[in-house]
């Protein structure tokens, strides 16, 4: 069920972190989801990450049980990074250029369902009011932005950062030459936080489901310059349940832009092996 709209807290999902707060005789509120500020109230969180933790590409959410749906939905959200310490990975890595892309996709129609339901005036009405504009009742943002674009320099390797937030719908993105003229070389290196055994592998798709994190290593070049190149999303089977597909995307021009904004921190772990070329790299799986 949906309810309590009006209670909320911040969650780190994907850190491995003990769910203490004030509650237990801390000075500030650390991941415990069972905190609960109303309209107005303000609190400070403290997190302290342990150096044993691995570095990873992680985000933050409101996590109320019967109100995350509509909040974290509704786009309360953003990144969170757990660096790498100094020496982690072979220089071809560590040297890369960055790129944050929050991916989010909005089901409108579904979040006005939970707010009818949770009796909040958020949201309630906010399919109506974008088919009445002519606008999609289910929008595809990125970095909160609907179809945006940014520029990158020609064969040269960049690490993208991906985290996708969705209530319910899966996504598969590709990315297309807009005119024929373009085309990028995608290298895997790891998944909801967690680098791969051996990195980096070829994909020539990236999949997402609710709540996931994609880092990528992204190679883009131009048969005739400037080119564009078109991220292709679709939505696939719904991973929750309810509300329609829907599709969008993102324009890159080969030739840099921002990510979102985040928090980041240092971590260390167990390191997984890695080679010291992109081209060397395992074919998909």
């Amino acid at each position: 069920s949906f309810c309590d709209c009006m209670y909320t807290n911040v969650h780190l999902h994907g850190m491995h972190l003990p769910p203490r707060g004030v509650f237990d005789g801390l000075a500030y509120e650390g991941d415990d989801i069972t905190v609960k500020l109303s309209a107005g109230q303000s609190t400070m969180y403290e997190h302290r990450i342990p150096e044993s933790h691995m570095p990873g590409t992680h985000w933050y959410h409101p996590h109320h049980h019967h109100a995350t749906a509509l909040q974290a939905g509704g786009g309360a959200a953003g990144f969170f990074i757990v660096e790498d310490p100094p020496g982690y990975l072979p220089g071809v890595y560590a040297q890369m250029p960055e790129k944050l892309l929050f991916i989010s996709t909005h089901n409108l129609q579904a979040l006005q369902q939970m707010a009818d339901q949770a009796k909040t005036s958020t949201l309630r009405n906010a399919a109506t009011i974008a088919e009445a504009a002519g606008l999609s009742n289910n929008p595809v943002l990125v970095n909160g932005l609907a179809m945006p674009s940014m520029d990158l320099p020609s064969n040269t390797w960049h690490r993208v950062r991906m985290v996708y937030a969705s209530i319910e719908q899966a996504m598969k993105l590709t990315m297309v030459g807009a005119n024929g003229s373009g085309s990028c070389a995608m290298r895997l290196l790891a998944k909801d936080g967690i680098y791969l055994d051996t990195i980096p592998r070829n994909i020539s798709t990236i999949y997402l489901f609710p709540g996931a994190r994609v880092d990528v290593a992204v190679s883009c070049s131009c048969s005739t310059y400037p080119c564009s190149i078109v991220v292709k999303s679709a939505a696939t089977a719904n991973a929750g349940g309810g509300g329609g597909g829907g599709g969008g995307g993102g324009r890159a021009r080969a030739r840099g832009g921002g990510g979102g904004e985040g928090r980041r921190t240092r971590g260390r772990g167990v390191r997984a092996r890695r080679r010291d070329s992109l081209e060397a790299a395992a074919e998909d799986g």
